[in-house]
Formats: C-alpha cells, sequence, structure tokens
C-alpha cells in the first residue's frame, strides 16, 4: 500500500510567511518610489522659480520674454518681445511661444542642461518630471475659486496621478486646490477653473499641478 505524501500545516504556514514578506516588500517598495517621486515633483516647483529667479538677477531680463537675447548670444538664441510676460501655453516645446523660450534662453546661460544651439529643437523641449510629465511656466492659467485671482507665471507639471495630487496639493498648497487645474489640455487664457479641495480628486485621473511663482 503507497504511502501519502504532502505538506504539513507548518510548511504551508512557512510558505504563506513568506508570501506575506515578499508581498510586504512589494508594497513598501511602491510606496518608497511614489514618496521619491513626490518629493522630487515639489522641489522642480522651487528650481523652476530658482534659475528663474537667478537669470533675472544676472539680466534684468525674464526668460523667455527676453528681447535682448541674441544680442547676448548671437544666432544660437531667439529672442522674446521683452513686454515683462511670458507669453504662450506652459507645455509649447517648439519655440514659437514664450513659454518655450523660457527653457531655450535658459540653456544659452547654462542654467539649465540641454542643447544650446536654435538649430536643434531639443533646445526648445520642456524638461519631465518625475511621473513623465511636462514641467512648463505660463503667465496665467486659472479663474478663481473663492477669493483671490492668480496674478503672475504659474509653474505647472503634468501626468501626476490621484494619490500624488492629494499629498503634493496638501503639502505645498494647504489642501485646498489653489492652482491645481484637471489633465483637460490648454491651461491658457486664464479661463480654466482651479479644483475644489482634494476630494475633487477622483478615480486614476492624472492631473496638471499649478503652483504661483
Amino acid at each position: 500500500m503507497s504511502r501519502q505524501t504532502g505538506f504539513t500545516l507548518v510548511e504551508i504556514a512557512i510558505v504563506l510567511v513568506v508570501i506575506g514578506l515578499l508581498l510586504g516588500g512589494v508594497l513598501k517598495g511602491q510606496e518608497l518610489v511614489l514618496n521619491s517621486q513626490i518629493r522630487n515633483t515639489i522641489n522642480e516647483y522651487n528650481n523652476v522659480a530658482s534659475v528663474l529667479f537667478a537669470y533675472q538677477d544676472r539680466y534684468r531680463q525674464i526668460p523667455g520674454d527676453d528681447d535682448t537675447a541674441t544680442t547676448r548670444w548671437g544666432a544660437t538664441s531667439t529672442d522674446g518681445d521683452g513686454d515683462r510676460q511670458i507669453d504662450g501655453d506652459w507645455d509649447n516645446n517648439d519655440g514659437t511661444e514664450e513659454t518655450s523660450l523660457f527653457w531655450h534662453h535658459l540653456r544659452n546661460d547654462g542654467l539649465v542642461t540641454g542643447p544650446r544651439s536654435n538649430a536643434s529643437t531639443d533646445t526648445f523641449e520642456v524638461p519631465r518630471n518625475s511621473f513623465d510629465g511636462d514641467i512648463g511656466i505660463q503667465e496665467d492659467g486659472f479663474g478663481a475659486i473663492g477669493a483671490g485671482t492668480i496674478i503672475g507665471p504659474v509653474i505647472c507639471q503634468s501626468n501626476i496621478p490621484t494619490k500624488a495630487s492629494i499629498i503634493i496639493d496638501t503639502r505645498i498648497d494647504d489642501d485646498i486646490g489653489d492652482g491645481q487645474g484637471a489633465d483637460t489640455g490648454s491651461l491658457q487664457g486664464g479661463n480654466d477653473a482651479r479644483l475644489a479641495p482634494s476630494a475633487q480628486y477622483a478615480g486614476n485621473n492624472d492631473y496638471i499641478l499649478c503652483r504661483e511663482l
């Protein structure tokens, strides 16, 4: 008579514990990655502000709007119109608007990495954030919810998932939604409503988050 073999309860318990530890490690790793992405995204707002102010300190001009760029760098650059505003859509990346000339001027000055010659379209490209979204700047972008209206440049980042959007909103914006916008395309013109409190973030949507400079 053959003897049946199988796993003992102890062996099954050990396997379940190992599986639990592996799953816990994977989930913890995902949280660490998300937290890193959130920190890097928040830092990008500060980095863009820092390089803009550094450029202004050097040349008394606004990058992108600078109408003396070709005088300074010659044929490797393109001038803005000098009206003291960064005109265009925040995610323009072909050099046709000052919002992409913004990155072009910063690259010419070495404040942002990338090609400097305007013979390369890469010199106008907006940078990418930790969520593989765009980073950009524009003069205005949102109407008001409640009191106050955004005046002046806003720094925007796209492709930010719901959970990360809520956390970033809470950390940098008091969780009231100022300067936030759903990922519905262009923010130009000041007509896009800002999001209400973070309860408005829903589902698996990605968002454009903009912070006033």
